[in-house]
């Protein structure tokens, strides 16, 4: 009856630390674009404002209306697109220098592969930019359906993402610390599963 109890306590720890979630950065521009790049016109420089993980972010300065403003491509982080649960950025913004003219602005994040197609993940719409700096942190929720987009992606494929902005006029902003969320790699379920094992052969 013990081991009845032990064995069904282990069983549910492993699945608890199988849900557990990781964060991958993709992006801290310390020096580097980490593998992002400029579109649309749109400009990157480093800059001490708006770093909110290290030392520096990257100044977009992007054109007025739609714009695609920066791409990553995920092809060598595949694994991180399949998995991928939610994205997020830290953006701040400011308007006590004209930074945003129309003092409005949205981002929006584009999935993009060659098996899933286009895919807007939605807006997050920033109203009211502040006179003052403002920095906050923007997420978005990966739905299993388009994380199921990539599986099929070998060697030949491709998968990127898109950050977007759209303003009635030309504008700058920072971002930084952009991370991915994936589950936990299950290192302690595994462990768990061996005890599993263990007590199963002393049983026997």
């Amino acid at each position: 009856m013990k081991k009845t109890i032990v064995l069904s306590l282990i069983a549910v720890l492993c699945l608890g630390l199988t849900s557990a979630a990781a964060t991958v950065n993709l992006g801290n521009f310390e020096g580097t674009m980490d593998n992002w790049e400029m579109q649309s016109g749109a400009t990157g420089t480093y800059s001490t404002f708006g770093a909110t993980n290290g030392a520096s972010s990257l100044e977009v300065v992007f054109p007025s209306s739609w714009k695609t403003v920066m791409k990553l491509n995920m092809l060598s982080q595949l694994d991180v697109m399949k998995t991928m649960e939610e994205f997020s950025l830290d953006l701040t913004t400011r308007n006590d220098n004209g930074q945003i003219p129309a003092w409005w602005l949205n981002v929006i994040l584009i999935v993009n592969s060659e098996t899933g197609g286009w895919q807007d993940m939605g807006d997050k719409y920033t109203a009211g930019v502040p006179w003052s700096p403002r920095t906050e942190t923007l997420s978005w929720t990966i739905p299993q359906s388009i994380r199921d987009n990539f599986i099929n992606n070998g060697a030949g494929g491709w998968a990127e993402l898109f950050i977007v902005t759209n303003s009635g006029a030309s504008g700058t902003l920072w971002v930084d610390n952009i991370n991915a969320t994936v589950p936990e790699p299950a290192t302690l379920s595994v462990l768990g599963l061996g005890a599993l094992a263990l007590l199963k052969r002393r049983k026997a």
